[in-house]
């Protein structure tokens, strides 16, 4: 009785969002900018959902709910949804070092862990290798011998700077440790579970680029949003522990120094005032001053935009194949327009 008496309650005081949404300012918002979002694809769909109901979609032109475009960064969470199954598993820990798995490696990059690949803070360098690995069509064995080459920036977690490669390395982990490739695993264990049927990371390339080279769409990536919104379980069925959804979303890089990072440029742009760290595969929005966790996100260089809003508790994707120096304003005075309607 209790129970029934707590659901109801819930269901009382539950936000009707899709009731008080003022959808024409939105699509009138939406077409004001149209020519900034729309990219050669000649398409735009904006979705946004809450509590497994659509709260908003707008969408224009060739690029509907199951329409696959590259994403650029965007994929840096996926591979993260598949480094922290790797965990769940016990194959790997985010403390395991990479001499556990190259014997050979040198000695300034024995100790730099998985974590600190997977945040951007191994001291590898956000720039420059990402070239070298997009010519070199070998396996990801012969990649990460390439990338062993580079000489670091600072100390394992000294720095922050953002890139590609150093993902690159922890993709090849994940391929010793499954003991099949890449693409193989991530299928497997993240896209089929996930029902993400028109998402893949070599639909252009024999050897997936870990950090930016998924091909996506609208319907398949709100599935691993919903996922991650629902600490891990999907349509009644847990494909992330909690802990891991916890860890994929924490703060991984601490106070290490800012190297690099292309939201240096768009901080003016958030108000209120937010911190911009990165977890495992994706940025966080933290309060300032209680470091709360308020929108995680994952934007790709081609602007594809996928976003956890927790203080709104709703999930959304921008999806485009445009300038991310174009779409990233335009997305963020969406979110906020949107946000206010909500409060």
């Amino acid at each position: 009785m209790r129970y029934t008496i707590f659901i109801l309650l819930q269901l009382l005081v539950a936000p009707t969002f899709s009731q008080s949404l003022d959808k024409k300012q939105l699509d009138q918002f939406l077409r004001n900018n149209q020519e900034e979002l729309v990219g050669f694809k000649k398409g735009l769909n904006v979705k946004v959902v809450s509590k497994n109901e659509v709260l908003y979609q707008y969408q224009f032109g060739v690029i509907n709910d199951d329409t696959a475009i590259p994403i650029a960064s965007a994929s840096k969470w996926l591979s993260g949804a598949l480094i922290m199954k790797l965990v769940d598993e016990k194959l790997i820990t985010l403390n395991d070092p990479l001499k556990k798995f190259f014997p050979t490696v040198p000695q300034d990059k024995a100790n730099i862990t998985i974590q600190q690949l997977f945040s951007h803070t191994s001291g590898m360098s956000g720039k420059g290798t990402l070239k070298l690995i997009r010519m070199n069509k070998n396996e990801m064995a012969e990649q990460c011998e390439t990338i062993f080459k580079e000489k670091l920036i600072g100390k394992p977690g000294e720095y922050f700077s953002y890139g590609g490669h150093s993902m690159q390395v922890a993709g090849r982990i994940a391929e010793l440790v499954g003991k099949k490739d890449f693409e193989t695993l991530f299928q497997e264990k993240i896209a089929k579970p996930l029902e993400m049927k028109n998402t893949t990371f070599t639909k252009n390339e024999k050897t997936p680029q870990v950090g930016g080279g998924a091909h996506s769409s609208v319907n398949d990536y709100l599935n691993l949003l919903s996922m991650m919104m629902n600490k891990g379980i999907f349509k009644g069925k847990r494909i992330l522990s909690e802990t891991a959804i916890n860890q994929l979303l924490a703060n991984q890089i601490g106070e290490a120094k800012v190297e690099y990072s292309p939201f240096t440029k768009y901080e003016k742009l958030f108000t209120p005032p937010i911190v911009m760290k990165y977890g495992i595969g994706n940025w966080r929005e933290q309060d300032p001053k209680t470091g709360r966790l308020k929108i995680s996100s994952s934007p790709g260089a081609f602007g594809f935009t996928p976003w956890i809003d927790f203080e709104h508790q709703y999930y959304g994707v921008l999806a485009t194949v445009k300038s991310m120096k174009e779409v990233f304003p335009i997305y963020i005075d969406f979110r906020n327009q949107l946000n206010a309607q909500l409060k």
